[in-house]
């Protein structure tokens, strides 16, 4: 099985450290299959942050709607946040 584009990419990661750098690497792209189930809950919880939202300004509790809204950021919005 070739690896050299591992080892490269550790070497040059090393590299970059020795000399004070601190890497950021950006994986853009499609989620794996694995990561179904994880990407399945976010959405649940910001589902159930959504709701608790509008119970929350349905009774007049601004600090706790606050709290939720934030809580349930939409896909929409972090990808117009990305964009800009």
């Amino acid at each position: 099985e070739i690896t050299s584009h591992i080892t490269g990419f550790l070497n040059r990661t090393l590299r970059l450290l020795e000399a004070g750098i601190k890497p950021i690497y950006v994986f853009d792209g499609k989620a794996p299959q694995l990561k179904g189930d994880e990407l399945q809950s976010r959405a649940e919880r910001r589902q159930a942050a959504e709701v608790a939202e509008r119970e929350a300004r349905a009774v007049g509790d601004e600090a706790r709607a606050r709290v939720a809204a934030a809580l349930a950021v939409s896909h929409e919005a972090h990808r117009a946040a990305e964009a800009a």
